[in-house]
């Protein structure tokens, strides 16, 4: 007599690329499945890339234990519910990366008709660069202008200078900070064939926030004035500093600088640099700019001025 042949369940396991694995699941553990009697043997799969199965012997949640053996004479469940696979945390977000160079281009161009005749240009260029705890800032410009005489037709030039300078903070505090700063400038209309002011010093920043900011500083810095018609000459002073910025609004800021160098041997020998500055944004990466310019120099080359004062007034594009 023949006996009824009793039909076997087998387990399946649906992974989350659409692949089916039918075989006998013999364990779940470290967040590992394992199959045995697939077509392929014994194999194993990351719950991770597991979307659900079906178990005779698992029909619970997924656990870190081991499965143990069962009796073949144990009833299998006949209505095992497919598991979802153990869901697993999101991703982490990368933060955007930090910017670290950031400037403007400055352009203006003055020409007149008439009664008078005469042009003026000037560029200038600055950038800053930001680290975890220093900060270096880099800055150039050149002026140049003529003006012609209408009865002879002869042009002068009255405008003839230019500058470099380049300055590095190193912050050792949450407000006190060190510098070191170099700065190189000539003009030819005030008979100046070369400036040079490398110095060092200490500063400390009062207020430091996104949208105001003051600092001060002092130290001391080397001059050295070389003239076109009067030999060169060479001091040490006293460098005492400060700038301030403000934010008058999301379009509107206003820039202020003053220097003061005076001579260690002779205060009255000495040099002011000062300016005022307002900038309006026109478009997100466009502005315009008016700025005024002071320098003072105590003991100008011969035949040149003490004062030199300077009005701008044009558009510029930050990056």
């Amino acid at each position: 007599m023949a006996l009824p042949a009793v039909a076997a369940r087998a387990d399946e396991v649906i992974l989350h690329n659409g692949d089916r694995v039918t075989g006998v699941v013999t364990g779940i553990a470290d967040g590992k499945i394992t199959i045995a009697e697939t077509k392929f043997g014994t194999i194993t799969a990351k719950l991770s890339d597991v979307k659900s199965f079906t178990s005779t012997r698992f029909s619970g949640p997924a656990t870190t234990q081991p499965a143990t053996s069962q009796p073949t004479s144990q009833p299998a469940v006949s209505a095992a519910k497919p598991q979802a696979a153990p869901a697993l945390p999101p991703a982490p977000v990368k933060a955007p990366p930090v910017k670290r160079w950031s400037g403007a281009v400055t352009a203006t161009a003055l020409a007149t008709r008439g009664n008078s005749d005469s042009e003026s240009v000037r560029v200038s260029i600055d950038a800053l660069r930001k680290g975890d705890n220093n900060t270096l800032t880099l800055a150039a410009g050149y002026a140049f202008g003529q003006t012609e005489n209408p009865t002879t037709g002869e042009k002068t030039t009255n405008i003839d200078n230019w500058f470099a300078a380049a300055k590095l903070d190193y912050a050792f505090g949450p407000k006190w900070y060190n510098y070191a700063l170099v700065r190189f400038e000539e003009d030819s209309v005030a008979n100046l064939a070369l400036r040079v002011s490398p110095g060092a010093g200490v500063g400390y920043r009062w207020i430091n926030k996104p949208d105001v900011h003051l600092n001060s500083e002092i130290g001391a810095t080397w001059v050295y004035e070389s003239y076109d018609n009067d030999g060169s000459t060479e001091h040490m002073a006293v460098r005492s500093a400060y700038h301030f910025d403000k934010k008058l609004n999301d379009k509107v800021s206003l820039v202020h600088n003053v220097e003061f160098l005076p001579n260690v041997q002779d205060p009255r020998d000495f040099n002011l640099n000062a300016d005022v500055g307002i900038r309006a944004l026109l478009t997100a990466a466009m502005f315009a700019e008016f700025k005024a310019e002071w320098r003072h120099d105590a003991s100008p080359a011969p035949g040149a001025e003490y004062n030199d004062l300077r009005y701008t007034i044009g558009v510029g594009w930050k990056f």
